[in-house]
């Protein structure tokens, strides 16, 4: 979406994205990548170029189908979940981000529990609370880079991003 460009990526290419641009990639809900309240993972890397405003890195949060996204916001990895009620859990991680630095993140959220994590360079998870009611099943496309709830957008490097339907093992991490 509006010509998202490549640079060197911490494995080949990656993905470039300026925000000035509202770039972003995206694929239609479908049954590969509906979630709702089951275990998942995302998992990849992330380069800032600037942090003057949040920053999505992937997730699926479109107006009225708000569902999951992972941003970086005040300098910090988030995640936001939402359930069917539209109220959101967040998960912080305490580590202060830099620009021009590579880092790997981690998001799961566990079904059994409603909680959902992050974790960065394959550290320890931060978890948020559990949510009062089930993950809400939205019909957002999953992006990369771009939020379609609100007009922000990453500014910066996205590379080998992976999906699954389950938690990943700390060795799979």
């Amino acid at each position: 979406n509006n010509t998202v460009t490549q640079n060197v990526g911490k494995v080949g290419s990656a993905a470039q994205f300026t925000a000035a641009n509202s770039e972003s990639l995206s694929i239609a809900d479908n049954s590969s990548v509906h979630l709702g309240d089951i275990d998942y993972t995302f998992a990849g890397w992330f380069y800032l170029d600037s942090q003057t405003a949040d920053r999505p890195i992937v997730g699926k949060d479109g107006s009225g189908q708000r569902d999951v996204l992972v941003y970086v916001t005040s300098t910090k990895l988030t995640a936001a979940v939402f359930d069917n009620l539209g109220a959101a859990i967040s998960a912080v991680h305490p580590t202060v981000l830099s620009n021009a630095i590579w880092y790997f993140f981690t998001y799961q959220y566990t079904a059994t529990t409603r909680v959902p994590a992050v974790s960065l360079n394959g550290g320890a998870f931060t978890s948020g609370s559990a949510l009062a009611a089930p993950h809400n099943a939205g019909i957002a496309a999953l992006r990369l880079g771009g939020r379609d709830y609100v007009d922000i957008w990453m500014d910066g490097r996205i590379d080998q991003v992976g999906f699954w339907k389950r938690l990943l093992t700390a060795a799979e991490i």
